[in-house]
């Protein structure tokens, strides 16, 4: 016995198509060899490598990125024997790519990622009776997505939180040290897999390695929608339940893509309203890219298209959250998409008059096609003093109440911006 880690080279004990393994061996609890943490639950171990790697690809390669993925189990194993299994195979794969940059054995996991959007990014191989198995593995793709918009240290401070923490829990106040917040990464981190070949890609949605994953991702036909929409005038709606797949498990998502002819208004709407979901709209083309964020209205969000001619495609992004849910696939947490012609705002000014100006006691609104729904009336300052619903074509707002001096009239329908006229109250 020496202080030398133990790695054994095998003909078959690693088993068939098995690039390599690490086992836990004894529980120390606290790791003798870190000074500035306090372990409950560490282990020692021992790795298992192939001597030869023939049927494996490139065979140098195969070895050291295994080399690099078991290595990270034994780090892991030297913090904690409890670490969520999920992120312990998502980490290794990351460290593969992490030790060995450019030779990309990890790539093979993508179609988990892609092929799969809507299988829970933290699965487990126990789910579902071990469907999608390799699952974890592609979630490699994830930390690497993480490390860039925080930093590569990012990973030992979770490692430090697993020691108390579940992995889940762990990454969300790890991502709070960093300041930022676990939904808006996955959010962005959803939207980045999908315009990766966008020319002018906007900071929060980047990989330094965009290029070369979309070319893998393309040649090997990965991406994947849950449904395919066209929108030529006529309505045209989506039931996740009764026209997809019944699948949208935490921490994942649905990708439906629409063709479309002229503008539209897309709506979105929630089976159970208390679901943690959200939508956004990406307009696609070859050199530019537009996140769209919905308008929440009653129980449903709103988007409008208003210039559907600039783009080439249009991808809505359903994202759940709900990260410590169990796997539910349908019942209350499906939801409806509808399309339909989208009546434009173009020449707003010339639909509505405010008068008096300036006034003293009451201002008219008069819109003739009634295309607002709300007043907004802010003062010199951006201090915004009055807000009201509309209801009639005409409206009478009183101003006795206003201070006086310089004012601003904004007219919005849905809460997007119509026009904002100044007004003088004396």
């Amino acid at each position: 016995w020496n202080a030398k880690y133990d790695i054994y080279i095998s003909g078959y004990e690693a088993g068939d198509g098995i690039y390599g393994y690490v086992a836990p061996e004894t529980n120390i609890g606290n790791n003798p060899n870190s000074s500035s943490l306090t372990e409950v639950d560490a282990y020692t171990s021992y790795m298992v490598l192939r001597n030869n790697y023939v049927g494996f690809g490139d065979e140098d390669i195969a070895l050291s990125v295994t080399a690099a993925h078991e290595y990270m189990h034994v780090v892991q194993f030297g913090y904690t024997g409890s670490m969520d299994a999920w992120f312990m195979e998502a980490c290794a794969t990351w460290g593969e790519d992490y030790v060995f940059a450019g030779y990309d054995d990890n790539f093979q996991y993508f179609s988990e990622i892609f092929s799969t959007p809507d299988v829970a990014l933290d699965l487990s191989d126990t789910e579902l009776s071990g469907a999608f198995e390799y699952h974890w593995y592609g979630a490699w793709l994830w930390v690497r997505f993480m490390t860039e918009h925080t930093n590569n240290s990012i990973v030992k401070t979770i490692y430090e939180k697993c020691i108390e923490y579940y992995a889940f829990d762990a990454i969300e106040m790890s991502l709070n040290d960093f300041s930022n917040n676990f939904n808006s990464l996955l959010k962005n981190f959803m939207i980045a897999n999908r315009i990766m070949q966008v020319s002018n890609i906007p900071a929060q949605y980047t990989y330094s390695r965009a290029a070369d994953y979309y070319q893998y991702l393309n040649s090997n036909s990965l991406y994947t929608y849950e449904k395919n929409l066209s929108f030529t005038g006529t309505n045209v709606s989506f039931n996740s339940n009764t026209q997809g797949n019944q699948r949208l498990m935490r921490n994942s998502v649905d990708y439906i893509k629409i063709n479309a002819t002229q503008n539209f208004q897309l709506t979105f709407t929630k089976a159970d309203q208390n679901a943690n979901y959200d939508i956004v709209l990406i307009k696609v083309s070859a050199n530019n890219v537009e996140i769209v964020e919905p308008i929440h209205q009653n129980n449903n969000s709103i988007v409008t298209v208003n210039d559907y001619s600039q783009w080439s495609s249009f991808v809505v992004a359903v994202i759940r959250y709900d990260g410590t849910a169990e796997n539910q696939t349908q019942d209350s947490k499906q939801y409806t998409i509808a399309i339909s012609q989208y009546v434009g705002l173009e020449n707003i000014e010339q639909n509505f008059a405010i008068y008096p100006n300036p006034a003293s006691e009451y201002i008219v609104i008069d819109g003739k096609q009634g295309v607002y729904n709300k007043v907004e009336i802010t003062d010199n300052n951006g201090k915004k003093v009055c807000e009201i619903q509309i209801t009639d074509k005409t409206n009478k707002i009183d101003i006795r109440k206003l201070q006086k001096g310089i004012n601003f009239v904004s007219l919005l329908n849905n809460d997007k911006l119509i026009k904002t006229e100044k007004i003088a109250i004396n």
